[in-house]
């Protein structure tokens, strides 16, 4: 079996898992209480302020039941009876998770759009979505990362959940540049700094000290804990 045909084929058994009940469920109440739950003016406020905890809350969920849960139900052995590699299984359950909870996030936004009365084309609404991935990926990293070292799904989801939400309480009341790690302030200064660039009239002033912080720490992040992932899982990892 090609590699293409192996990756494709663990991808969509990934996300029959997600489809199944109660993931797809919680998936789209969350992505709909985000858009119902309050209607500012500006949706690049909106998402800096909601999403981060939407997200944090439903990964710290999800990711764990897909990851831990598949050690304590014996079906990571079974993937790995089948001709396919350590990386392989762990790249397709990597790319399902960042597809199936970026894509409700972009779900949840399109939703928004009518109902803010802004154009489907604007500017604005790639610059929320370029910040949305990057907050995704920093997450869905993070969350990968924890289900591998913990394998097991009740612990994992507690020890994000109180992890994730601890630190993004923290640093929003933290002094500068502290504040610029967490998700809704940097996610804030990434869209401002942004729309800046695009709109030379926009009014608000961003340093790009605080714009560098707010992008390289999920981007890092991100990258590190994928790769320690990655080797984690390939080289060192025992299967009982």
């Amino acid at each position: 079996m090609k590699l293409g045909s192996r990756m494709c084929r663990l991808i969509l058994i990934e996300f029959e898992q997600y489809w199944n009940f109660p993931a797809f469920e919680l998936v789209l109440f969350a992505a709909l209480f985000s858009v119902l739950n309050r209607y500012p003016s500006s949706p690049g406020n909106y998402f800096m302020s909601v999403g981060p905890m939407v997200q944090i809350l439903v990964i710290s969920v999800l990711i764990p039941r897909s990851f831990a849960g598949s050690f304590s139900r014996r079906e990571m052995n079974v993937l790995l009876s089948y001709p396919v590699k350590r990386w392989e299984i762990l790249a397709s359950k990597t790319v399902t998770a960042f597809l199936v909870f970026f894509g409700a996030l972009v779900f949840a936004f399109l939703l928004y759009v009518p109902l803010s009365a802004i154009s489907l084309f604007s500017d604005e609404i790639y610059t929320v979505l370029g910040v949305v991935a990057l907050h995704t990926a920093f997450l869905v990293s993070t969350a990968i990362f924890i289900s591998l070292a913990i394998k097991n799904e009740a612990m994992s989801a507690f020890f994000l959940v109180l992890t994730l939400l601890g630190l993004e309480f923290t640093l929003t009341t933290s002094q500068e540049p502290y504040r610029y790690f967490a998700l809704t302030k940097g996610g804030d200064v990434l869209w401002a700094w942004t729309w800046k660039s695009l709109h030379p009239s926009f009014p608000r002033e961003v340093a790009f000290g605080q714009f560098s912080i707010a992008l390289a720490y999920p981007l890092v992040t991100s990258i590190l804990l994928i790769v320690a992932s990655f080797i984690y899982f390939k080289w060192i990892m025992q299967l009982d």
